[in-house]
């Protein structure tokens, strides 16, 4: 079992922001049980979510409502899994598409016929009045250990997943350390010789502290890192006002809320 102590720099931000994402309704993962869902350091999705979720969804056919096989709920976990041979921006390109879109199976049928029916990794819909109606797994982890292909590890600070895919990776600084020292590590992690495996999957990088926020994508240049410009302020300062818990508002707290909200 790895060491998950979080050093002092740390809880200024990180701890801010996993209460945060908490209030919001990200559900918390502690590093140890993170470790027993990913089977292997190596590892980075939590395939019990994604099975959990796309077992979930279910197909029409001739009026008869009827769950997708265990064997195509299996296929698309692989499916999901694309190779890093060809490099991170290929297959990240790949993963991207397969969370928009979703994904067609074809499905032995009970009349003995078979017929492809749409498989969906992400439930996009969401109803602002009634939020629960979302079936998307929120979780949120921390420390996030992942072995690289010589034994030794990289641990980014915060890791949110939806539906046991790892989306966003976060990389927390106290408010005296400059975001860039953030954005390095995030760069550096991608590389081939460190965790591209988990970067394939995410789709929003973002490296903070309290006073200061960039996001970018996976591969995106250390100079396009930007700062987000919240459009719909009277929606953020709502937003505010029911989740940050501090009398004192970080940047950190309104960029989280406009970039993380599950409704966004």
């Amino acid at each position: 079992m790895l060491d998950h102590t979080i050093f002092n720099e740390r809880p200024e931000s990180q701890d801010r922001a996993i209460d945060l994402l908490r209030s919001m309704g990200y559900v918390y993962v502690s590093p140890a049980e993170a470790e027993v869902k990913r089977e292997h350091l190596s590892k980075v999705l939590f395939k019990d979510e994604l099975r959990r979720f796309l077992s979930a969804q279910n197909f029409t056919y001739r009026g008869k409502l009827t769950a997708f096989a265990d064997s195509t709920i299996g296929k698309a976990i692989d499916d999901l899994g694309i190779p890093l041979q060809n490099a991170l921006l290929p297959a990240s390109k790949i993963i991207y598409d397969t969370l928009l879109l979703g994904r067609s199976y074809k499905e032995q049928l009970y009349d003995g016929g078979k017929q492809s029916f749409d498989l969906s990794f992400i439930d996009w819909d969401w109803d602002w009045e009634h939020p629960e109606k979302n079936k998307n797994i929120w979780q949120v982890t921390e420390e996030f250990s992942v072995e690289r292909e010589n034994g030794r590890y990289a641990r980014p600070d915060i890791v949110i997943m939806v539906n046991g895919i790892p989306l966003v990776v976060i990389e927390c600084k106290r408010s005296s350390v400059d975001v860039a020292e953030g954005i390095k590590q995030i760069i550096r992690n991608w590389q081939p010789n460190y965790i591209p495996q988990l970067f394939k999957f995410t789709q929003i990088v973002i490296a903070m502290n309290p006073n200061d926020v960039r996001y970018a994508t996976s591969g995106t240049s250390a100079e396009f890192f930007a700062k987000w410009q919240e459009e719909d302020a009277a929606w953020l300062e709502s937003e505010v006002k029911k989740h940050v818990k501090s009398k004192t508002v970080a940047e950190q707290d309104r960029a989280i809320i406009s970039l993380l909200h599950p409704g966004r």
